[in-house]
Order: structure tokens, then sequence, then C-alpha cells
């Protein structure tokens, strides 16, 4: 079961579907195919009116080449650029450009890779990977980011409407660090699903995305409560996250899960209700990381040995979790890969996807 689908299946059904129009950039720019020493001007250029001087980090030189790869989505009124590039310093520029910054007057930004360092109100603030940071055509940022990929977020502001002091504050220097870290979590796994976002669900994006901006700016009750869905979706994925790094831990539990959710325990339970529970959440991400490594070997390793690794001590126990959960017993997946390394690419290919298809739990697709 390919990972990157959880996040986005459990906020947008549609995309659980295996044959998808898929949103794709509306504008895409590339420093790919350029000279090495038109590269740096070239980005330069196309990024003017939100830069006046861009230049590489120290060590390096423009004639070296710049690598940067921006993809831009228009998702129902809401601006979405996808900036990967090499690191580089920057200045502002020096005049504004009326038609676009009343037009989206915030840019708010998170970054998905690497780290920046801004300059606010004259102060210094640094930025690393799953934080937010709003900049508005008043408050210009110089700065320097190291090699990195970033989401850029343009708004509206009808979009925004009653936000707009908060959203002034955000950008100053008092209010920088004051940002919910639940928004930068969801940014951070929506950034990482955009190039497999369907069609059909441009304007949920839009609406999601723009109900969790404003639940985790303003905190009012009624923009939570609208934004109980994408927050629900959050969490999800960030325990998910949690507990595929702590697999192998006899330490994971309920206690540790909660701990890194910041959520009480009747919260916790509701969170995780329509999984069975967390103990189970847990369980069946262990069986399923059992599964692929017992594929991943060919049936060479013991299946006892690949289930103690995650924690299932005992083999009768085991072997029936196993079958209720996947339908086979781990001897049958254990002859199924043995079997594979007979068969033919074609063939590979076909069984590899049947397998996907039937490890993923139920109500999912790869």
């Amino acid at each position: 079961m390919r990972d990157d689908l959880d996040f986005r299946q459990s906020l947008f059904p549609g995309s659980a579907s295996g044959d998808l129009d898929l949103f794709v950039p509306g504008v895409r720019l590339s420093t790919r195919g350029l000279p090495a020493k038109d590269q740096l001007a070239y980005i330069t250029q196309e990024m003017q009116p939100f830069v006046r001087k861009l230049s590489p980090l120290a060590g390096r030189s423009p004639q070296e080449g710049f690598y940067s790869d921006i993809s831009g989505y228009y998702f129902d009124g809401l601006p979405i650029l996808d900036v990967k590039s090499d690191g580089y310093t920057f200045l502002p520029p020096e005049k504004k450009d009326p038609s676009l910054t009343d037009s989206y007057p915030w840019i708010l930004m998170v970054r998905l890779k690497g780290e920046a360092e801004y300059v606010v109100d004259g102060k210094r603030f640094r930025y690393a990977p799953g934080e937010v940071n709003i900049r508005t055509p008043d408050n210009q940022l110089a700065g320097t980011v190291t090699d990195s990929d970033q989401i850029m977020f343009y708004l509206d502001p009808d979009q925004v409407s009653g936000l707009e002091d908060t959203l002034n504050w955000l950008s100053s220097a008092d209010g920088a660090a004051s940002i919910h870290p639940l928004l930068g979590q969801y940014l951070t796994a929506l950034g990482g699903v955009l190039p497999g976002i369907p069609k059909e669900e441009a304007a949920t994006v839009a609406s999601t995305t723009l109900a969790m901006i404003r639940a985790c700016l303003s905190r009012l009750p009624d923009d939570i409560v609208a934004a109980s869905h994408p927050m629900r979706a959050t969490r999800l994925e960030l325990a998910r996250q949690h507990v595929d790094a702590h697999l192998k831990s006899p330490d994971l539990s309920p206690d540790t899960i909660r701990s890194v959710l910041a959520l009480s325990k009747r919260r916790m339970n509701d969170l995780f209700e329509e999984c069975g529970g967390v103990q189970n959440y847990i369980r069946g991400r262990r069986l399923l990381a059992c599964f692929k490594a017992i594929l991943a070997n060919s049936g060479e390793s013991p299946v006892m040995s690949i289930a103690e690794d995650f924690g299932f001590c005992n083999g009768a126990h085991f072997s029936r979790v196993f079958k209720a959960h996947f339908g086979w017993s781990p001897s049958d997946a254990r002859d199924m890969a043995r079997h594979t390394l007979a068969t033919s690419t074609y063939e590979r290919w076909l069984r590899d996807e049947a397998r996907l298809q039937a490890a993923s739990p139920q109500g999912e697709r790869p």
C-alpha cells in the first residue's frame, strides 16, 4: 500500500480510485534544460514581482547553474506554488505591484524540506520544515534559504474576511512565532499529495485548506467546527507517521501517541473510533509492515522472526490475526513471495498490483 495515499484518501475519498483525471500544474517554471550560466537570471526574472535580487549561497557562482522547479496550481480561486530550488539569498522588491498585492495581500508559506532565515521588522527568524510563516507587501522579507522545497499559498481578501488584523500581526515580528503547529502539519501533508489530487476535488482542496487556515489562525469555536474534518485527517496522519516510525518499539502505545497529538483520552478515543480503537490501529500497521517484510525478503527469513521484530511473540496469535486482517495466512504470503522469484517480469508486476490491493485495509485502495 502506498503510504502517501493515506492522508489524501482520508480528506478526498474520490482519490481512492485507480483511474483518475489528475489536477496538473497551470504553470511550470524550471531551469532544467537551460544553460547553467542562464539559470539564475531566468528564475530571477520570473520571480521579480516578489524578489529584487536573488543570489546563490556563498561558495557558489551564478555561472555554475541554479536548480529551480516551480509548479503553480490554481484550486478554485486558491493559487498554490510548489517551489523546489537550490539554496539562495534574496532581497525584497523595491516597489509593490498593486495588481498582485491588492489581489493577494498575504502569502502563507510552509517548508517541506530545508530551512530558511528571514528578516522581519529587523529581527531574524528561522523556519524549519513544517513551520509556517506569513508575509505581506508592507512587510517584505529578506533572507536566506537552504536547498529546499516549500509550498506557498496566496490568500485573497474575500477568502480570509475577518482575519485581516490577525494575518497582519502574524506577519510581524511580534506574531511571527504564534501560528498553531497543526496548520503547518496539515499544509505539509497537503504538499506531499498535490501531484495526485483528482480534478474533481479542486474545490474541496480550496475550501478545506481555507477552513484549516481560518481555524488555526482565528481559533474561534465556529471556525474550529468548520475545519473538524481536515483537523481529524491531519491528526490521523501525524499518528500514522509516529506509529510507522516506531513499529518495532515495545514502548509504542496509546499513551505515546496521545502525547504526540496532545489530546485528552476522550478526544483520542473519538479520533480512532472508526479505526476500531488505538490498539487496533497500531496492530493493523504492524501487520501491514509484517506483510511487506515477508514479501520484501522473498520468504527467506522465518515468518516468526519477522513477526517478533514487530512485537508479535505468539506464533498462533500472529497467524490468527494476520489471516483475519488479510484473508490468508503468513505461510501463504511467504509461499507467494518465493513463487515470485520464478515468475516473469510481467507476471510479477500483475502479482504485485494484486497484493497491494489485497493488503489495503478495508475501504482503501492503493
